[in-house]
């Protein structure tokens, strides 16, 4: 703590005033930049897109991100280790997803996938973290084949709306 305050240039008892230790700061910082992330991706995601586009959108603006912002990939590597979004353990993370979530909610309707979103949010969990992983191997090019494989997946499967439907 006491380098923290050094590089921030106040005094230990301060950041401990604010911050009761470590983890305390780093989960506080964490979802700084997860929030930011999520603001700046409703921002660039196209209003109203069906879910292949909007689905693409959010895994280009992911990878973009993670390879001009390795603060960025290095918080969500942490994040996504520890206190993943499925496990509920941080409700503060969760909400930062808000308007994520509404958007993809309202892109699911009509697709296999909209009595029950929950398979398709953790398809994509699963593929932000493989791309968190590719991209800190610097696998840039096999991230780029996956988002497209990925995309074609979801074009399909909305194109077939009992294709993800749970048989009875």
């Amino acid at each position: 703590m006491k380098a923290i305050a050094d590089r921030a240039e106040l005094s230990k008892g301060l950041l401990y005033y604010y911050f009761e230790d470590r983890q305390r700061l780093y989960r506080e910082a964490a979802l700084l930049v997860v929030e930011r992330f999520f603001q700046d991706l409703d921002d660039h995601l196209p209003p109203d897109a069906p879910l292949p586009e909007l689905f693409e959108a959010y895994l280009r603006f992911t990878l973009e991100r993670f390879r001009t912002d390795r603060l960025m990939l290095r918080v969500v590597a942490d994040y996504m280790g520890h206190a993943a979004p499925r496990s509920g353990r941080d409700d503060a993370m969760r909400r930062s997803h808000g308007p994520w979530i509404a958007r993809s909610r309202q892109a699911l309707a009509g697709t296999p996938w909209a009595e029950d979103p929950s398979g398709f949010q953790a398809f994509v969990f699963d593929a932000t973290v493989v791309l968190k992983d590719l991209c800190l191997a610097g696998r840039d090019h096999e991230a780029e084949r996956r988002i497209a494989f990925w995309t074609d997946l979801v074009r399909r499967a909305s194109a077939c709306p009992d294709a993800g439907r749970k048989r009875r």
